[in-house]
Order: structure tokens, then C-alpha cells, then sequence
């Protein structure tokens, strides 16, 4: 099997760099080979070549069920995935180059406390419905995200004012400062929605936005179909042959698989890492293999009786783990090894220790026989069923220094029940990341839902408060390596490995923004029809 680092397509710029950030071009395809990722965006490059013929449409297939298409109702893989093809955001975050980039901002700029930020509009975008996009678009937006129950209604309730200088500027200003806040309008459920569209159609109105598709049929749960916006601001530099994109909700992975290989659908999300022999043997379709934003880890509860604020059993537990023992099982081997609980692209990111993390059994023993369970303990190790692997394995590992480990398969409920009735011991469980420093606020901050080791650490709570207020970048980086040493020195989890991700398409497919973050963009999608 070939397989190519990301790193050797990130010099071409291609399609696939989306409507926001850079003005995109044409390059070599690379669609005869499949590629395992280096861990930043993927760009699969396309050409449309006049002398070959293209399909119309392209049909993609997701295990996750597209249930809205309001981007201020809910948010995942998925769910991120449909919005990028309607709706635009005022920036857009390139994990490439690790900046931010405009989208339907052209300029943003903040004071020298980070309380006012002035966006800047672009003056040639319409929605689809034709109308023009304003700045009070963006004061409309910002205002019913409020109200709304994604992650972004926090960022809209610490906004003080937001007001319209003229047709296309917008000037927020916060009531506490927050560095990361053009990083926050730049992911998908901040998509700028048409006032007028969702004030006269409440219940359709937010389907009207900014991007090159506009959806013309949903079945919650079943399907969602787009037509291109022939008029939108995407095409401008650019034109591709695709005219319609479906995604399906198909919960097997065999069934998309299969449909992949036999051209029912174009493009499906995930396959078994056990079945890439069977597709290098298929001249028809290609894979990736993305390393992704997502920390797995293995948490210990404060709340716990035997674990407590036992320090050195902690730290008995983090040196006794093997990670790629874990990912031996639970991803084929794949994964990248992790030192800190932090995200791989999170601003701030901290690896220099002095005693770096991974199994050293010796070091486990001595600090075993610091804690105050010399002799050895039994702990519980809660986890789901996709995981229960994995869990087996911390569990042999752990027997190694003298504790028994017992394994708990629970689904969501279940844990959080757990963690109600204080009978959490051990948690292997995964977290998604992103690019933002006060990523982890939310799971290092106590009362947080998130926090199940209900962790307590009031320095951290106020090096994170700082951080999101400070505006010299060499500062805000030294407070959030000061978070990520306390928190390896008291060790409220282990990190273990950052995930993958993969997906399967029909070779001739390019032209798609693959991220780490997983939420894929599809705006320039073109596919080769070689029936």
C-alpha cells in the first residue's frame, strides 16, 4: 500500500482549502494513493480535467444521524460537517498553518484588553435567499445564540454589546476579556444566519446562508440533500462540476463500506482498521487514516476512597500504563503518543517534562510504596462498552504493581450516575480537543459537568481566568505551561494517546477539506464517474 504524509500535500493549494482563508487553486491530484496524516488538515487536491466527465452528484455516508439543520441547536462531527456546507462563519481556523484566517470577516481587531473586538465584513456575499449579508445579520446571529443550547451560547452571554457601525462592521464587546474569542467565531455553529429569512420562517429560516449549498430536502435522521448556490460568494474564483451532495445516515460501517466499493456512495466515515488489506486489494477506492483531535485518557476521582488525593498513587497508576498497549487493541496500533492533558493543536500545548509519562514500571513501584496503599488495592475501572478492551488492559497493566482492578461497562446514564453516587474510581474515557487555550477549562475546573474526578485545584481555575484575558502571546503561553505542569504533577488524569479517525471514498474523489477536528468540509467536492 502507498501511503503519504500529509506534509507532501500541504505545499499545493488546492480546492479543498474551502470558501474561507485562502484564495484556492488548482493542483496535481493525488488520488491514486491512500494516505495516512501526520496529524494536521489533509488536503486532497483536485483538477477538473476537461477530458474526463464527472458525477453530478455524491452521495456520503455517516454512522451519526443529521437531526437539525439549525447550527445554534446542536453540535457534532457530523452536525459540523452539514453546516460548513451552508452557512459561513465570520472566521475560519487553518490547522495547517495554525492561524486564523477570514471567512465572512475580512478584518478583526481587538483593544489592548481584549474586551472589544471589531469584525470587518466582506461587502460581495448574499445568502441564498439573495439577500445581502449585513452587519446586523451578525447582531441577529449573536443575539439568538443567547438563547440557544450549543457550547457557543456561552460566548454570546458574556457579550455585554454587540452593535452594527454601518452596513459591514460589527463591534462586540465582552463583559470579561477572551483571547480566544475570534477562535470560537470561527467554528461551525457560529454560522451568520439571514435575520430576515428566520425572523419571517422561525421554524426554516436558519436553512438561508452564506455557503456555495443550500438544503432542498431533510429527513431527520434519514438524509439530508444540498443543491449548489450558483450565486454564492464560494464560486467566485472557482467552479466545480459537482451539482448536488447527499449525506445518509448509514449506521453500519460494513453497509457504507460496501457501498463505497460498489459506487452507491462516494465517501463513507470510518472503516475497520482490520479491513485495509481488503481495500489496498481494491483498485476502486482509497483511505485515510487522520490522526484526530481527541485525547483518550484515564481519570482518577477525588471523590474516591481509595484513590482520594493519594498523589502517589496516581502516579503510581500514570507509570504503570503502557498506552500503545491500549492502542494495540482498542485502534489497530494507531494513535499518536501524548505527555500532557492537552489537546495536539490547543494553543499553549506543553511536553518539555522533566520526567516524561509512559510505562516505567520501577518508578510505578516506588511511588506505590509511597502511597498510602503500599501493600496493594482494589480499584474500579469504569468505562463503555467501546472501550472495554482497553479497560481489560489497564486492568492486566495495573496488576503488575499490586492492583486488582475490577472493570464496570456503563453507557452515558450510567456513568453519570456513577460519578452522582460517588463510587468512581478509575475512568478510561476520551475527550474532544480543539485549537483554543481554554479548551480544557470545562474537565480541569471544578462544578464543571464534564470534571467527573472533580478535581479542585484553585491555582488552575485562576491561571486559566488569566490566560483567557492576557493578551502578550509569550505570557498566555508560560500561564497555560504552568496549568499543564500542575496538573502532570498531581496527575487528575493520564493522558494516554491522541486518536484517529478514518475514511473510506471512491478513488477520483478530491477536492475535500479533511480535518483533525473531524468536522470535514465537502464545499469543493468533485468525484470522477468512471462507469
Amino acid at each position: 500500500m502507498k501511503k503519504l504524509l500529509a506534509i507532501l500535500l500541504a505545499g499545493a493549494m488546492i480546492l479543498g482549502l474551502a470558501a474561507c482563508g485562502k484564495e484556492p487553486a488548482a493542483s496535481e491530484g493525488s488520488s491514486d494513493s491512500n494516505v495516512e496524516t501526520a496529524g494536521e488538515v489533509v488536503n486532497t487536491s483536485v483538477e477538473v480535467d476537461e477530458n474526463k466527465t464527472y458525477k453530478e452528484t455524491i452521495i456520503l455516508g455517516y454512522e451519526q444521524p443529521v437531526t437539525t439543520l439549525d447550527c445554534q441547536v446542536l453540535v457534532n462531527g457530523v452536525q459540523d460537517t452539514v453546516y460548513y456546507l451552508f452557512v459561513n462563519a465570520l472566521l475560519s481556523y487553518n490547522y495547517e498553518t495554525k492561524q486564523l484566517e477570514p471567512c465572512l470577516a475580512k478584518e478583526w481587531s481587538n483593544n489592548e484588553d481584549s474586551t472589544v473586538w471589531t469584525f470587518k465584513l466582506r461587502d460581495d456575499v448574499t445568502f441564498s435567499n439573495g439577500e445581502p449579508l449585513t452587519a446586523d445579520d451578525v447582531v441577529f446571529t449573536i443575539e439568538r445564540m443567547a438563547e440557544s443550547g450549543v457550547s457557543g451560547a456561552a460566548d454570546a452571554k458574556n457579550v455585554e454589546s454587540v452593535v452594527a457601525n454601518g452596513d459591514y462592521e460589527v463591534v462586540v464587546t465582552l463583559k470579561s476579556a477572551n483571547m480566544d474569542f475570534p477562535y470560537r467565531m470561527g467554528l461551525a455553529f457560529w454560522g451568520i444566519l439571514n435575520r430576515e429569512a428566520v425572523e419571517a420562517d422561525p421554524d426554516n429560516g436558519f436553512k438561508v446562508g452564506t455557503g456555495g449549498w443550500k438544503p432542498v430536502k431533510f429527513e431527520p435522521g434519514v438524509v439530508v440533500e444540498f443543491e449548489k448556490v450558483e450565486t454564492s460568494w464560494v464560486w467566485k474564483d472557482v467552479q466545480t462540476p459537482t451539482k448536488k451532495i447527499v449525506l445518509k445516515t448509514m449506521t453500519e460501517e460494513s453497509a457504507r463500506s460496501i457501498a463505497v466499493q460498489t459506487d452507491e456512495i462516494q465517501f463513507s466515515y470510518q472503516i475497520n482498521y482490520g479491513d485495509t488489506n481488503i481495500y489496498d486489494a481494491d483498485p476502486n477506492v482509497d483511505y485515510m487514516i487522520i490522526d484526530a483531535e481527541a485525547i483518550y485518557y484515564l481519570g482518577m476521582s477525588y471523590e474516591s476512597e481509595a484513590i482520594g488525593d493519594d498523589v502517589n498513587l496516581r502516579n503510581a497508576i500514570a507509570y504503570a500504563i503502557n498506552p500503545q498497549e491500549l492502542k494495540d487493541v482498542g485502534f489497530a496500533g494507531k494513535g499518536k503518543a501524548c505527555q500532557t492533558f492537552w489537546g495536539p493543536n490547543q494553543y499553549g500545548l506543553y511536553t518539555d517534562y522533566e520526567q516524561p509519562l509512559g510505562q516505567n514500571l520501577e518508578l510505578a513501584k516506588e511511588y506505590m510504596a509511597k502511597s498510602n496503599h503500599p501493600d496493594g488495592v482494589t480499584l474500579t475501572i469504569t468505562t463503555v462498552t467501546a472501550f472495554e478492551e482497553m479497560a481489560e488492559v489497564v486492568q492486566a497493566q495495573l496488576a503488575e504493581i499490586g492492583i486488582t482492578v475490577k472493570v464496570n461497562i456503563t453507557d452515558a446514564p450510567g456513568l453519570a450516575q456513577t460519578v452522582a453516587d460517588k463510587k468512581l474510581d478509575l475512568l478510561l474515557y476520551n475527550k474532544t480537543c480543539g485549537a483554543y487555550g481554554d479548551q480544557f477549562r470545562d474537565i480541569l475546573v471544578y462544578g464543571n459537568t464534564a470534571n467527573r474526578m472533580k478535581y479542585n485545584n484553585e491555582k488552575v481555575a485562576e491561571l486559566l481566568d488569566k490566560a483567557l484575558g492576557e493578551t502578550d502571546d509569550a505570557a498566555r503561553k508560560a500561564l497555560y505551561q504552568e496549568v499543564q505542569e500542575i496538573t502532570h504533577e498531581e496527575m487528575p488524569c493520564v493522558p494516554l494517546f491522541y486518536g484517529t479517525n478514518s475514511v473510506l471514498f471512491r478513488k477520483g474523489l478530491s477536492g475535500v477539506k479533511y480535518q483533525p477536528n473531524l468536522k470535514h468540509d465537502f464545499t469543493y467536492v468533485i468525484c470522477e464517474d468512471n462507469k
